[in-house]
Order: structure tokens, then sequence, then C-alpha cells
């Protein structure tokens, strides 16, 4: 039965509505600002509900505020960029469709030449900000980056992914140019993730260039501490591919295993990818085996691992392998633009593993997880911090939030948590 507001007739020819949000849409046409204030107070939407009805209802609301305020207007593209933009109902995806059916859209792989190349050296009194899934280019990923410049960082580590396909145009407008402005004076790496490779390589490695990494795998060292960027992203490059799992080079296996078994120094590993999940099933269980195996030799050695991929903030207790070996310190902190998902209990998933595999633990206590309003904690990151104390080196991280009481409303960053890493 077709609708009798034209507006939501006509969303009828191109979706099949359930009678009960038909009805739901007739009523918000009678008060669209009432149903713009739910929305940018996070009443109307949960975004970890992927279902079709949920689609269904995203874009519907989006069409009710577009004809209401107009389709340029403030209130339609607050919306659109804070809660619409990168969904998977977003029609921009579309685009990917046709430039794949246009270019060449292979990963070329460049690896380091010698033992010594793309090692970088760093200060060893040093803070680095570290955040996953950053490259959005929306006001949250501004205002983050804003927030990091007044720490004053000497580096900023992406842990990857610039939306919507890692192409030359949106790794320069959503990564190079605002990098470039808020932090000047900051040096500048990244490790690859999904998105950065949906369009190839060639975005991802232009970007790298501006900022003079040569590799897509590289290791920041001083007197104390080596820090190994990985890519594990060259095999997971179709976005129509659910399978969580990473993949990692020959090569690079070799190169990160002989950097690390002989030094004494603190190792720390990041990249874009989980090692393991609490809420997110990879190749179908909690681990990702092929990236367990192949890493397994170091994992003793390591101090921490950081990874994103997962739009999350999550801190993970002591992991144990199925060999032995003992991760202290995992870290998820992939929620440098926006979070997808905002309920703990409901995510977590252990029911839909296979019980071969220790399923990982979170952290509890102080309520580090939560922000006021009961919901994870959304548009973070990590200030990675080496200095010497009473004669000791310490290694610590500094894990900031930025509370978004509203859609597109922002306060000044506050600290999470905090934790000494050896």
């Amino acid at each position: 039965m077709a609708s009798h507001i034209p507006l939501i007739a006509r969303l009828q020819s191109f979706f099949h509505i359930p009678l009960d949000l038909i009805k739901e849409f007739e009523e918000h046409v009678l008060n669209v600002p009432t149903l713009y204030a739910n929305i940018i107070s996070g009443k109307t939407f949960d975004l970890s509900d992927g279902s079709t009805s949920n689609e269904i209802k995203l874009y519907g609301c989006l069409a009710l505020i577009g004809s209401y305020y107009g389709f340029s207007s403030v209130e339609y593209l607050n919306v659109y960029n804070n809660i619409f933009k990168y969904q998977l109902s977003d029609p921009h995806w579309l685009g990917y469709i046709v430039d794949q059916l246009q270019r060449d859209h292979s990963v070329k792989y460049i690896p380091p030449q010698s033992y010594e190349d793309d090692t970088y050296r760093i200060k060893n009194e040093f803070k680095a900000i570290l955040v996953g899934d950053w490259g959005t280019g929306n006001s949250n990923a501004t205002f983050l980056v804003k927030e990091a410049a007044k720490l004053s960082p000497d580096y900023f580590i992406h842990l990857g992914d610039v939306y919507y396909t890692g192409t030359v145009d949106e790794q320069n407008l959503n990564y190079v140019t605002p990098l470039q402005k808020y932090l000047p004076h900051t040096q500048i790496f990244s490790v690859p993730g999904n998105h950065d490779y949906y369009s190839g390589s060639q975005g991802y490695q232009w970007a790298c260039s501006q900022f003079g990494q040569k590799h897509s795998y590289f290791i920041l060292e001083n007197d104390h501490i080596q820090i190994h960027g990985i890519d594990a992203a060259m095999k997971n490059i179709d976005p129509l591919n659910t399978e969580e799992a990473s993949h990692l080079n020959a090569d690079e296996v070799r190169w990160h295993l002989e950097h690390i078994k002989d030094t004494n120094k603190h190792v720390i590993m990041c990249e874009h990818f989980p090692l393991f999940s609490y809420n997110s099933t990879i190749s179908g269980d909690c681990l990702d085996l092929d990236q367990y195996a192949a890493l397994a030799p170091c994992i003793d050695k390591v101090t921490a691992w950081f990874w994103g991929h997962q739009h999350q903030f999550q801190l993970y207790k002591p992991y144990t392998f199925p060999n032995g070996e003992v991760l202290q310190k995992a870290r998820l902190i992939g929620a440098g633009s926006f979070n997808t998902d905002s309920n703990l209990d409901l995510l977590y998933t252990q029911n839909k593993y296979s019980g071969k595999y220790p399923v990982p633990e979170l952290v509890e206590g102080d309520e580090w997880h939560t922000q006021y309003n009961g919901e994870t904690i959304s548009n973070s990151f990590g200030v990675l911090e080496g200095k010497m104390v009473d004669g000791k080196y310490v290694l610590s991280m500094t894990y900031y939030q930025i509370p978004t009481p509203d859609v597109g409303v922002y306060e000044t960053a506050v600290v999470c948590y905090q934790e000494i890493l050896n």
C-alpha cells in the first residue's frame, strides 16, 4: 500500500518498506525538526544494526531532512557527513564499482632493499600520536587532529584506512592536506588498511611519498625501542569481501623477525588488522591464524601491539596463544573518526567462535570503556611517550577521547586511560 505522502511514496518505489516503517516516516513528516534533534542527539539510529530495515530507515530519514531543510542545508550535511557517510548504505560506494571497471586496482608491492632500508632513527625522548581509521575527512577527524596537535607530537602514526577507497584524491583530501595543515612540524608515518588498497596501491604510496616514507612497512628506532609498522592489507582489497583476515608477505615477515630476534629493546607493533578480536570473527574465529603463525616467533618479545580496523577502542587482558606465547598488552585503537558499535555487551560474540582458541577478554574496572552516556568510546587516539624517569627509560601510553554530546558537537579531548608499557 502506497503512502499518501508523495515523498514516502517515492521512497517506496525504490525500496520495499515495511508497514510499521511507513507509519514511522509519516509521523516524522509532521515534525522534521524533532526528528533532526533526535538524530543528532543519538536517539534515532543504532549504527551497529546492519539490517536492511535500518539501512532503509537511514535513507528515509535523510530524505525527509533534505526535503524539509534543503539538500545543501547545514542540517542535511550535518546528518549526512557525520552519520550517513561511509555506512554501507552510502550511495557513494557505487562510485567504487564503476571505478573498478575502469582502472588497474592491483597492489604494487615494493619491499625494502636491505636490512637497514626503511628504518628511521627517532628521538630517544619522544611523543607519538597513534590512531586508526582516521582518514575520513569528516568533522570528527578534523577535530581530533586539531586536539592532537595541542600535544605537540614529534610523530604521527596512522594505523590505516583512508576513505572511501584510498585514491590519490582521497588521500590528498582526507589525509595529506589536514596533516600538513595541523601537524606541519610532525613526522608522519602510516601502515595501509584495506580501504587504502581498494583502489590499488597508487594513492597510498603517493601519500607516503609526501612525508618521506618509502615503503608500506617500516621500523622507527632509538636506543631503547623499535616501533614496527606492518603491512597486512595486501590481499584484503575487495570491499564486498567480508573476510577479516590479514595477509603478510613472507619477505616482510622475515624482515621484521630479523630485526626483532636479537634486540634487547622494547618492541612495539603497529598494524591495521587485529591479531585477535573480542567481538568480530576473523576467518570464522577470534584469532587470525595466518598472522599468528607468521609472527609467533616474536610475540614473547613484544611490549605492546596496537591495531585498528574495528572502529572501537578496546584494551585487552594478557592473551595466551595456542602454543603458549603471551602477549601482555594488545590495544584496539580504531575509533579515530567514527565508532560503528555502541554497546560492548551486545557486541560480545563468544558464542560465534569455534572454541578451539582462547577468547580474548577486555580489561575491566574504572569504567574506562564507556562515556558518560554508557556507550563505547568513539573519537579516540593514543599518545605513546618515551622518556627517562629517575634514570630509567619509561614507555607510557595515554588514551584520549573526544566527547560528542550531539552529532557535530565536540568537547575538548580528555584522558580516558593511562598505562606504563614497560
